[in-house]
């Protein structure tokens, strides 16, 4: 029966080595020979160094950079790659559209690799609504904004312009009391500091008022020979009989 001696101790036909050396084996056959292999040297290479990155909370629309800078004749494969300007460099530029986790599989050249992970988490922006767009006359006050103007992670910091003929540009809901016709835009930033914007219109129809004086309320009146004229002055409103004028 053949038997075998490695210089590890090892007795077995073939070993497995785990540390760099050099390794041999005293072979000796069913009748009693010996044989000794010439050593055979086994090097232990490196891992790669593998960074993938810290975990990272953007909001929609927004990118997260990934990785660090990599390491000269490292190769780099990222997966998923449909959000990344890049999958095959050390830190790509990731534009998820929802809460994603980035596999890093890095390769040395002594063709090692090893691999990483990072979660890129993604927070919606606000809902917003700021109102239905509205025609007024001039001088007439109206309230900007919905029920509820924001939905979505409060609470909600709002802002509003143009600022002219407000009430306040900080509020959900503001009363305005525009001249001319205007575009207002609400822009509203959540709690996870995640923002959107909307716009609403209000026309302003300006007044044509005039003053004539009204011969159907002329009163004429006698008083010991003396007469006295009363006169009325009513308004016309874009054409129409307003309140009289006293």
């Amino acid at each position: 029966m053949t038997s075998y001696l490695w210089s590890n101790g090892d007795t077995n036909q073939s070993v497995t080595v785990e540390l760099s050396g050099n390794y041999s084996v005293s072979i000796q056959d069913n009748y009693g020979c010996f044989s000794n292999s010439a050593p055979l040297t086994v090097i232990e290479y490196p891992l790669p160094y593998v960074y993938s990155g810290i975990e990272q909370t953007i909001c929609t629309g927004s990118s997260a950079i990934l990785g660090n800078a990599g390491v000269s004749g490292n190769t780099y494969a990222w997966y998923p790659t449909f959000s990344l300007d890049d999958s095959t460099i050390s830190n790509p530029t990731a534009n998820p559209l929802s809460t994603t986790t980035y596999q890093l599989t890095v390769t040395n050249v002594f063709n090692c690799s090893d691999s990483n992970s990072v979660t890129v988490f993604v927070n919606p922006p606000p809902l917003v609504n700021a109102g239905a767009d509205q025609t007024i006359s001039e001088g007439v006050s109206v309230i900007l904004g919905d029920s509820p103007t924001a939905s979505g992670n409060g609470p909600f910091g709002y802002y509003w312009f143009p600022q002219a003929e407000l009430d306040s540009i900080f509020v959900s809901n503001p009363t305005a009391t525009p001249s001319n016709t205007t575009t207002y835009t609400v822009s509203v930033i959540d709690s996870n500091g995640c923002s959107a914007s909307d716009n609403v219109s209000i026309t302003v129809v300006p007044l044509n008022c005039s003053y004539l004086l009204s011969d159907t309320l002329f009163n004429f009146t006698s008083t010991g020979g003396s007469h006295v004229f009363d006169f009325v002055l009513v308004r016309v409103v874009n054409g129409r009989l307003s309140n009289t004028i006293p």
